[in-house]
């Protein structure tokens, strides 16, 4: 375990004056002074790296937390974000320059972009990104000295918060956030030869992309940090075709030149130990390593998650998903364990080295069909690729075993049906007049739109989007992220995530309401809390005008039940 420690930049000569986004003002003698305050702090820490954005405040921090004993690297995607026309200038010159912008950035804090400037969704996108990259590239504790705007959208994105509340995230002048990160391995087994395919397995494609390179985009996205891949047969063709977008950091080599005569545990215990001889010197010794076979092209990202978290428990050695009962892949090992495989006998290979764990091997139950779906035939393959090419067709029996293997309630789920019910009414009413939705991504996301709640109703909605996300369910992730709050541009259009967001607020339980009926308890409940009111207020107003933008757009093809609700 390692840490990630966040620091916001000390205060700036122009602090109170002007809104700072790429503006570039110098740090001001208090800014020094608390950034020597943090070197002191964290000069007897084992930092490895200071990464900084580009701008000369956080520049200058960074400089004086290194004291010339810490590499400093600039990144420049940490920038703050763009302010664009508004750059530089003082909020009361903003507020009378651009009064409507400026009232409108207030009502969509997360989406509205400034006039030539970046929204803080767009912001968090370009971070984000960054800061995975960051993750996996560099080794030891780490030191990211950015803005304020930056460490909420982080923030945002590693506590899965909704990004419409980012504000209230306080971030004050040269003050540190420190988050833990588990670094992992990974091993691919790619040596066999292929011969029940009648193809060179690995280099065959699943949507458009070779099987090998889409295992390790799932490792890289899951945070892998370094993989070994073991080859075998056409190991030249391979490795260069791994070598095309990949460095020799992330991904090294083990060819395993009798593959015709050993087993695949063979090739998992080669590439244990070439992954042990690359910690010391070139490679932190990581928390587990991620094994699998290049056969199973179809797990997602989401399983890998849940190995991650039963891999928390102290006791738990090596996790295997399963799915149905089924076990799956990859494997995760947790690093302690790795000697025990090495010194496994082969009998029965990797299974029978786990079993010897007894209780300290763990099964993680996950929705992800792909995870158990081996492809040693053309049938096999075939498999993957029907059900990967049908995930975004609505099956209501899916959309139940999905919310029921993550453990959501049964009045949720009937809750979600019934939201799922009026969406699909009311895209139908829209084809009528002659405006095309796409349905099965809408009835899918309405049916998942409550599949954040299993880890309680916190930010339920972004935590949702990032499940689906990692389930390969991209499509799905705008509706299910805005059915709780709707950005002001999607309330005067009618689209999937509009419509999930108007049947969610016109459905209390499995019963249609009015918009009035929907919010009228909670304006009530509320009445003594000005905060608390104003955001009914916002969901309120935002239910309105989704509901006038629907009667105008197919106002005339809708049921009378549903037009007379939208009209109350």
């Amino acid at each position: 375990m390692r840490d990630i420690i966040l620091v916001r930049h000390g205060v700036p000569e122009t602090e109170g004056k002007l809104f700072l986004g790429t503006t570039d003002p110098p740090l001001s003698e208090e800014g020094k002074r608390q950034a020597r305050r943090l070197s002191a702090e964290y000069g007897d820490k084992e930092i490895r790296c200071i990464i900084t954005s580009p701008l000369l405040r956080c520049r200058q921090t960074a400089d004086i937390l290194s004291g010339g004993r810490i590499p400093v690297v600039v990144e420049p995607a940490l920038h703050e974000i763009s302010m664009g026309a508004w750059d530089g200038k003082s909020f009361d010159s903003i507020r009378e320059q651009f009064p409507e912008e400026f009232r409108m950035r207030g009502e969509d804090i997360a989406d509205y972009a400034v006039p030539g400037g970046e929204s803080f969704r767009q912001c968090q996108e370009r971070v984000t990104e960054a800061f995975l990259r960051i993750r996996r590239e560099y080794d030891g504790n780490l030191v990211l000295v950015t803005h304020a705007g930056v460490i909420r959208c982080i923030r945002s994105f590693l506590e899965h918060r909704d990004l419409s509340r980012l504000l209230e995230l306080p971030v004050p002048y040269g003050e540190a956030f420190r988050t833990e990160d588990e670094v992992y391995d990974g091993l691919i087994t790619a040596a066999g030869r292929s011969s029940r395919m009648g193809d060179f397995k690995p280099l065959m494609e699943v949507e458009g992309r070779k099987v090998i390179l889409r295992i390790l985009d799932r490792f890289r996205e899951a945070g892998v940090r370094h993989t070994a891949v073991v080859t075998g047969r056409n190991a030249d063709e391979l490795e260069s075709v791994i070598r095309e977008e990949w460095t020799e950091e992330q991904v090294s080599f083990v060819r395993n030149a009798d593959y015709m005569d050993t087993q695949m545990f063979d090739s998992i215990r080669m590439g244990l130990m070439a992954l042990l001889t690359g910690y010391g010197k070139k490679r932190d010794v990581p928390g587990g390593v991620f094994l699998a076979p290049v056969d199973v092209p179809g797990f997602t990202v989401f399983t890998m998650d849940l190995e991650k978290e039963c891999l928390k428990d102290a006791s738990v050695r090596a996790v295997v998903p399963r799915y149905r009962g089924a076990d799956g892949h990859p494997i995760l090992l947790r690093q302690a364990a790795v000697s025990e495989v090495l010194d496994h006998d082969g009998t029965r290979g990797l299974k029978g080295a786990l079993q010897k764990m007894g209780e300290e091997l763990r099964g993680a139950d996950t929705p992800d069909a792909g995870c158990a779906m081996d492809t040693d035939t053309p049938d096999d393959m075939d498999r993957v690729m029907k059900v990967l090419g049908n995930r975004y067709v609505f099956k209501k029996d899916s959309c139940t075993e999905l919310l029921e293997c993550c453990k959501i309630k049964q009045e949720i789920r009937d809750h979600c049906a019934a939201v799922s019910l009026l969406a699909g009414e009311m895209e139908e009413a829209c084809r009528k007049a002659g405006i095309f939705l796409d349905r099965d991504i809408l009835l899918e996301a309405a049916s998942l739109h409550d599949i954040g709640k299993c880890r309680g109703n916190r930010s339920h909605a972004e935590y949702g989007a990032w499940m689906l996300g990692r389930l390969g369910l991209e499509r799905l992730c705008g509706p299910v992220r805005f059915h709780t709050d709707l950005p002001r541009s999607m309330q005067d259009r009618l689209c999937e995530s509009t419509l999930v967001y108007l049947a969610d607020k016109l459905v209390l339980g499995t019963e249609r309401v009015s918009p009035e009926e929907r919010f009228g308890p909670k304006f009530r409940k509320f009445a003594a809390d000005p905060d608390a009111l104003a955001a009914v207020k916002r969901r309120y107003d935002s239910a309105r005008r989704a509901a006038d933008t629907l009667l105008r757009g197919a106002g005339d093809f809708l049921p009378m039940k549903i037009r007379n609700l939208l009209e109350q």
